[in-house]
């Protein structure tokens, strides 16, 4: 299998600490980036190989990873992050009571006023849905 060559981004990196073999970085790269074809070139280029021993996302976008709470369920942790830190650009159209039930069973279109565009419907403090309201 060929591995094509991709243009990618380094912004920024800082070395947290080498020891060799060991090396310790933090990097910030634009999207699509692939931390793991950055070590195997690295190692290329260095001529002693390299891959990942540990790989850690700090952040995301415009989201900062460290100000999220941490959860662990078995052998994989995560953080709950709700769709409003998620998606900030889109906003929770409020539906009434009969208007979330008619969408429910599937009854659509809804009737309403808002702009043309995607919003998010809440039901009961959870994210229930994505809309697109046109025309």
């Amino acid at each position: 299998m060929t591995i094509h060559p991709k243009k990618r981004t380094v912004y920024d990196y800082d070395i947290l600490s080498y020891t060799w073999p060991a090396l310790e970085i933090e990097i910030t790269v634009s999207s699509g980036t692939y931390i793991r074809s950055i070590a195997r070139d690295l190692g290329i280029f260095l001529e002693t190989g390299g891959y990942l021993e540990k790989l850690e996302r700090l952040s995301i976008g415009h989201m900062n990873l460290d100000a999220h709470l941490w959860m662990q369920h078995n052998d994989i942790r995560y953080a709950p992050i709700s769709h409003e830190v998620l998606f900030p650009n889109i906003e929770i159209l409020e539906l009434s009571l009969e208007e979330k039930t008619r969408l429910r069973i599937g009854s659509t279109p809804l009737s309403t006023h808002q702009e043309n565009g995607k919003y998010f419907i809440k039901y009961v403090d959870n994210s229930y849905g994505l809309l697109e309201a046109k025309n």
